[in-house]
């Protein structure tokens, strides 16, 4: 199959380079800079070994582009762009947006849409789809979710064999979106709806985002206790059932979860559920940067 992926940074290149062992891969990006360095067999992405790029290359099997009217005749296309914050926290979905104008504008045949984008519960179904369907000019798509599970060098488990979620809006899309992935995926777990999918993507970086805090706030309290958190720690995890460790730091980092929580408390404010928890978990781990540095200081003060 032709399969286009609209974004190749960590998340869409990685998933260029596994597509590209069964099908033909069109890399999409608006960054010029990236495109010609993926082109010339470069790759920016710890995880994406420059040797697996350029074997791609080539053999014919993936070509990276700036020009949109490349996605024409796509079988499959993959939303794989940021979905960062608004200054004020908020959730911004500008790059989706952009993507499924590219995509409505430039693919006039039918195709099955795929976005692995992390977003709040419904953006298939309420966003992707129709912005798509006012650029497209009548075409009918298939829509489906496969949220991204990439974790940027780790080597124990990748595109193959980590478990991967998906959902389409229509059985057909499910079906095909199945058919896909198989061919570099292991272990497929369909569940019902695109918004249970998108969800669990949520709730997973979510559950992380809640434990750092929690613990960020032990270390805080362990200090004043005068112990050392660390050791406290690693007594707990002598337990073996029940208890999952998880270690203090200058807040949350990474791509996702600082970012995924606040996606799923504004859900939960649209829908009038307090977000308790995860509220209270990114303001612990936003404070506590100002914490170490504060330790630090009176340490060598």
């Amino acid at each position: 199959m032709k399969v286009s992926i609209i974004g190749q940074g960590y998340v869409g290149l990685t998933i260029s380079v596994f597509a590209a062992e069964h099908h033909t891969v069109v890399g999409f990006d608006k960054n010029q800079g990236v495109v010609a360095a993926l082109n010339s067999g470069r790759s920016h992405i710890e995880g994406v070994s420059s040797s697996d790029l350029a074997k791609w290359i080539a053999a014919g099997k993936f070509k990276a582009t700036t020009d949109a009217a490349d996605i024409a005749g796509s079988d499959v296309v993959v939303i794989a762009v940021p979905t960062p914050l608004t200054a004020d926290r908020k959730p911004d979905l500008a790059f989706v947006e952009a993507a499924c104008k590219t995509i409505g504008e430039n693919l006039k045949t039918p195709a099955l849409i795929i976005n692995e984008s992390t977003s709040f519960p419904g953006t298939v179904r309420n966003l992707i789809k129709p912005l798509i369907e006012k650029f497209s000019g009548g075409v009918e798509h298939m829509y489906a979710v496969s949220p991204e599970r990439v974790d940027p060098g780790r080597v124990d488990w990748d595109q193959k064999n980590t478990p991967r979620l998906y959902a389409g809006l229509t059985h057909e899309a499910s079906i095909a979106v199945r058919e896909f992935y198989s061919t570099f995926c292991d272990n497929l777990v369909e569940v019902s709806s695109p918004e249970v999918a998108e969800s669990a993507k949520l709730f997973e970086n979510t559950f992380r985002q809640v434990n750092i805090a929690l613990v960020n706030e032990f270390a805080q309290i362990a200090h004043a206790l005068g112990i050392s958190v660390y050791e406290t720690l690693d007594a707990a995890a002598t337990k073996p059932y029940g208890f999952m460790k998880f270690m203090p730091s200058a807040g949350v980092g990474g791509h996702c979860i600082p970012v995924d929580p606040s996606y799923l408390a504004d859900t939960a404010a649209r829908v009038g559920v307090p977000a308790t928890f995860i509220e209270r978990a990114n303001e612990v781990n936003l404070e506590m940067a100002a914490y170490v540095v504060g330790r630090v200081a009176a340490d060598n003060g």
